[in-house]
């Protein structure tokens, strides 16, 4: 029976040959690679049964290895990393691996999983009826059967969990699902993680697939996301608008009604006005004349009836005790000096006029609808022996109202329609954009920071959505780089971590004879040197902290002396290498105001890059000049050079040109980090001009001692 072949592909050669050495103790037959390219090479040639895959490679990573890999075959791989993140798990996972073991791991641990999956791999069975899942829309298509999407006209290239996560929402359109129902249908009830995983996707997708004018993954606030296809009206809260209009119907019922009284007591206060001017005129002229018997009842009679008809009134006069003397409308009812012909009022009381010249009402009963009763004194020798009555009807007084009226409440119901306008107005130019600044911010709080306040305006509110936005935009950066700094901590520690304890376990159980520790232990004596390195350099770093805060100790001193004393340490790499230095001073001595230690550790990182990074008899030149009363100092090599796409990411943190952080293992991603805080302290500046393939040029300045400003 032939071996079992492995393929293990591990940019780290101490790790590949750690795992080699206990698989072939159990009888496999393994082959190490250390590179994508040359995995899938290998894969093609060697035909593995199983395959252990690190993720971070140089070039091609391990992640779109697998993904390459499964779409040609189902061979077993087993991830391995120092990636220990939950969406790193769950991404290697949805790629295809059937395994994923955290470093530093546990080298029987490793042979078990390695056997396990091993025993649970089967060939796949073809099916013979394949189901056609496929959503499309306007300018997108997702295939699920054959796991594939076009988007304006063009395949993307997508994780298994994104594009099922897609398809599941674009196959519920409208349909809003929570993040925990998105977990359950798309991960499985089984998935243990957060919500956070959900979120992740969605903002992976919408890098991918921007909105549509007619869809869009749009987020729920609140609850989770949906499939939103466009084209229907948006309508505002129900209950909002039942308000609105309650409110102005209410409001005009209570102004029409306030504003009817309010006109008909004015009508009646004026009209009683001007009939009480009457009053007083034939209480004085007429009615006196009357009652003296100075002119007959008939001629009387003409002018009150003249004067009702002008007045749209009937006039009596009556005496105290309720007797009507005279009547307009009636010639029947008079008293003169030939004729006492008057009816008698029941009820009548004059006590009941008060204070008052007019009075409404059916007056006594005398009539059958609203009268304005208005009643002026007729007095003899300073006694009160009759009235003039003027009756007229509040209907034919309303009645001229009634059109200045009906202006008013036209006029109240366009102010009142106004308001409402300008009501709707201020909720949709205002209340809304506040209420989406709170719900943002209140996203914020929690600590998702993808929600955009999507406000564009030209006032306060579009400023301040506009830097709200923007903090989200820095915030989001920031935990991403946070999230790659701890990752790119964790992969620098448990590399090395996990080549001791795997190679002393292996001394430990025998699996490395006597004969051969020695090897291992320079192995493991490099691999702890590595590891202080390290951490001293985050030391160093957490201790500069902000360069305004790090303390500096400022003297003078011969940057050229410094120089030519920094090379020396590098004797036994240029010679190995062949390497040579050319040095371009100015004058004897150059001297420069700054702290000595610290500028030589800048020199230190820059001359050593320098020498890592150059060919085989090369030469490195270090150049220092005066310019505008500062020292210009070069250190150039003609190296490898560093690509344009990573020259501005070299300053960060464990950053390394080399991702997989497999072939230099001398270097720690801390060396240039820590070289610009220095800089920055002093506060002066220092840029890097490199070609791929030609060379790199760190050039820094330091400001010029002023004794050699005096000289």
């Amino acid at each position: 029976m032939s071996k079992q072949k492995i393929l293990i592909v591990d940019d780290d050669n101490n790790i590949a040959e750690l795992i080699s050495l206990y698989l072939t103790k159990e009888c496999y037959d393994t082959k190490i690679v250390n590179d994508g390219e040359e995995a899938l090479h290998a894969f093609e040639h060697y035909n593995p049964n199983l395959i252990l895959l690190d993720l971070m490679l140089p070039g091609i990573d391990g992640y779109q290895v697998c993904r390459e890999i499964r779409t040609k075959s189902n061979v077993p791989i087993i991830m391995l990393s120092a990636k220990g993140e939950i969406f790193d798990k769950v991404l290697g996972l949805e790629l295809g691996a059937d395994d994923y073991i955290l470093k530093p791991f546990d080298s029987k641990e490793l042979v078990a999983r390695v056997k396990a999956v091993l025993r649970r791999f089967q060939p796949a069975k073809t099916e013979s009826v394949v189901e056609l899942k496929c959503v499309e829309y306007p300018d997108l298509t997702v295939n699920l059967s054959n796991y594939s999407v076009m988007y304006n006209g063009h395949p993307i290239d997508m994780p298994p969990k994104e594009l099922e996560l897609l398809y599941f929402l674009a196959a519920s359109p409208n349909q809003v699902f929570t993040r925990e129902q998105l977990l359950d249908h798309i991960w499985g009830y089984e998935y243990i993680g957060d919500t956070r995983t959900v979120d992740v996707h969605v903002k992976r997708l919408r890098e991918k697939i921007k909105d549509h004018e007619t869809w869009s993954i749009a987020t729920v606030w609140g609850i989770g996301y949906k499939f939103e296809v466009k084209g229907m009206k948006k309508t505002t809260d129900p209950q909002t608008h039942f308000g609105y209009v309650l409110f102005v119907a209410l409001g005009f019922i209570i102004l029409c009604t306030f504003t009817q009284h309010a006109i008909t007591h004015y009508a009646e206060n004026r009209e009683a006005q001007q009939l009480y001017r009457e009053s007083v005129q034939i209480a004085s002229g007429y009615a006196d004349n009357y009652n003296k018997y100075s002119f007959s009842l008939q001629d009387f009679q003409k002018q009150m009836q003249s004067l009702g008809e002008y007045l749209s009134a009937q006039i009596w006069i009556m005496d105290n005790q309720g007797n009507i003397l005279f009547d307009s409308t009636d010639e029947s009812v008079g008293k003169d000096a030939a004729n006492a012909n008057y009816k008698t009022l029941k009820g009548f009381n004059t006590s009941d006029f008060g204070n008052r010249y007019y009075m409404t009402g059916n007056f006594y009963g005398s009539f059958s609808e609203k009268n304005l009763t208005v009643f002026s004194p007729i007095t003899s020798n300073y006694r009160i022996h009759s009235y003039v009555m003027i009756h007229k009807t509040v209907s034919s007084i309303t009645q001229n109202a009634n059109g200045f009226m009906n202006i008013v409440f036209y006029t109240i119901e366009f102010v009142f329609l106004t308001a409402l306008f300008l009501l709707l107005l201020f909720a949709h130019g205002f209340y809304r954009p506040l209420h989406r600044l709170t719900i943002v911010s209140e996203s914020y709080a929690k600590g998702n920071f993808e929600p955009r306040t999507q406000i564009h305006r030209n006032d306060e509110l579009g400023y301040l959505a506009n830097t709200m936005d923007y903090m989200a935009n820095e915030l989001d950066t920031l935990e991403e780089d946070q999230r790659k700094f701890i990752s790119n901590v964790s992969h620098d520690f448990r590399s090395p971590l996990t080549s001791i304890k795997g190679y002393i376990e292996a001394m430990l159980d025998g699996t490395i004879p006597p004969e051969l520790q020695n090897k291992y232990l320079n192995i493991i004596l490099f691999e702890t040197e590595r590891l202080t390195k390290l951490t001293q350099g985050i030391l160093d770093l957490n201790r500069f902290g902000q360069h305004r805060g790090m303390m500096l100790d400022l003297t003078d001193f011969d940057i050229n002396r410094m120089i030519k004393t920094t090379i020396l340490t590098f004797e036994g790499t240029c010679s190995a290498k062949g390497l040579s230095f050319d040095l371009v001073l100015t004058g004897q001595k150059l001297y420069v105001h700054g702290d000595m230690s610290k500028i030589q550790q800048v020199l230190y990182n820059l001359i050593d890059n320098a020498t890592k990074f150059s060919h085989n008899d090369a030469s490195i030149k270090i150049e220092t000049s005066i310019k505008n009363e500062k020292v210009l100092i070069s250190v150039k090599d003609s190296g490898i050079g560093i690509p344009a796409e990573s020259i501005k990411k070299i300053w960060d943190r464990f950053y390394k040109t080399d991702l997989s952080r497999g072939k230099d293992k001398r270097g720690t991603g801390l060396g240039l980090a820590i070289v610009k805080e220095i800089i920055q302290a002093h506060n002066e500046h220092i840029n890097v001009i490199s070609t791929e393939g030609v060379g790199t040029e760190f050039i820094f300045t330091l400001p010029l001692a002023k004794k050699e400003v005096q000289s």
